[in-house]
């Protein structure tokens, strides 16, 4: 089976199935905003060292809005694409919010400790001789932070819709003299 990049761009039906591709992987990271991301660990528990705490979601954490937000841009690009609403417009959205919704997953799981967690946050002010000075104690001990299924389920959802994005952009440039209607018919 002689399969190429090229053939594959040619196909007539292939924007519409990336665009969906798309919108399947924001309805996948919609929902996984609200799924379990990241799960504090028990480093000096009495009963053990392998207890943790209930996880947290990505909706929990201090950019859950800005994450929400980014995916739903994605899901309403690609919905505008596959409904032929300034298709170029619509693409390259996909393609920004997709790769957006890739980057922050990344940042949340890599900062999940203070962006999750909400560590690293002033706890106490000390009086100082200009005033008040933050109070950081001298040994900080932070326990384990395990990231949860929801954190990998997110990065692969956004790493497929990125691909998927590509190939939308990559039609649209190989493909420049296309109809406008010739998406929504291939879904058929």
């Amino acid at each position: 089976m002689d399969v190429r990049l090229g053939a594959i761009l040619r196909d007539p039906k292939t924007p519409a199935r990336a665009g969906v591709t798309v919108l399947a992987a924001a309805i996948v990271m919609i929902g996984d905003v609200f799924a379990p991301f990241a799960t504090q660990g028990c480093g000096l528990c009495r009963r053990g060292p392998g207890d943790t705490f209930p996880s947290i979601s990505l909706f929990q954490g201090i950019d859950g809005w800005i994450v929400l937000g980014t995916v739903a841009v994605l899901g309403l690009a690609s919905l505008g694409y596959l409904s032929n609403l300034q298709r170029g417009l619509s693409g390259v959205a996909m393609l920004l919010s997709a790769v957006g919704s890739l980057v922050l997953g990344v940042f949340e799981g890599v900062d999940a400790g203070v962006r999750i967690m909400g560590w690293g946050a002033p706890q106490a002010f000390e009086a100082g001789s200009n005033g008040p000075v933050l109070f950081v104690p001298e040994h900080v001990y932070y326990p384990p932070v395990y990231l949860d299924a929801g954190f990998y389920l997110f990065l692969a959802a956004a790493a497929l819709a990125v691909i998927a994005s590509v190939v939308v952009v990559l039609t649209m440039s190989s493909n420049p003299g296309r109809s406008r209607r010739t998406v929504t018919p291939a879904l058929i």
